[in-house]
């Protein structure tokens, strides 16, 4: 569903006066607009293990072993939801929460003082 022309208008002209809104935000916003759905958003809120393990690119045994040691973390990386006796999902929110503090938390790369990167 589109919104109107002259709606349109007035939220680009109010999103175009204010600096504080990136041009990448302004557009994300005049997409939804337009009625599309921004690539994140697409697919399953709810992901079984090997959905779930396939979407941050790792195999099942991987995910099972974060899925067990969260018992013992405080805080939990991938809590589960019963949808059914037996039947367990994990929201796709948490996993993209996961990614985001992995590369929130990674040290950076040590940068080089010269340009030579054999060491020489």
């Amino acid at each position: 569903m589109s919104v109107k022309q002259t709606t349109r208008a007035i939220i680009r002209a109010a999103l175009e006066s204010d600096d504080s809104i990136s041009v990448e935000v302004r557009e994300e916003i005049l997409a939804l607009l337009d009625g599309k759905v921004p690539h994140d958003m697409e697919g399953p809120l709810l992901l079984n293990m090997t959905d779930a393990a396939r979407k941050l690119g790792m195999g099942r045994t991987w995910f099972w072993e974060q899925v067990t040691a969260d018992r013992t973390r405080s805080e939990k990386w991938f809590p589960r939801g019963e949808v059914s006796p037996g039947e367990f999902r994990y929201r796709r929110t948490d996993l993209e929460a996961y990614v985001r503090r992995i590369f929130s938390d990674a040290p950076r790369p040590p940068e080089q003082k010269n340009g030579n990167q054999n060491g020489a």
